[in-house]
């Protein structure tokens, strides 16, 4: 070994870890921020869905009951 062996590994390993860096970065970005904070956090934030007896109103249900009046 010695020291240009050393020198030359430890040149290869820091390369390795920042494109293992990268690469993750990359892929939280593609899979979306709150995907990554569920996967640290260990739960994923979802918006309130509207309850089930509760009407949705669409946009359809929208303009006919204005077309009502």
């Amino acid at each position: 070994g010695g020291y240009e062996w050393a020198r030359a590994e430890h040149f290869i390993i820091t390369i390795l870890f920042v494109l293992f860096f990268v690469i993750h970065l990359l892929q939280v970005i593609f899979a979306g921020w709150n995907n990554f904070r569920g996967m640290v956090t260990g739960f994923e934030v979802v918006k309130d869905l509207p309850a089930a007896n509760e009407e949705v109103q669409t946009k359809d249900s929208i303009s006919t009951s204005t077309n009502n009046i």
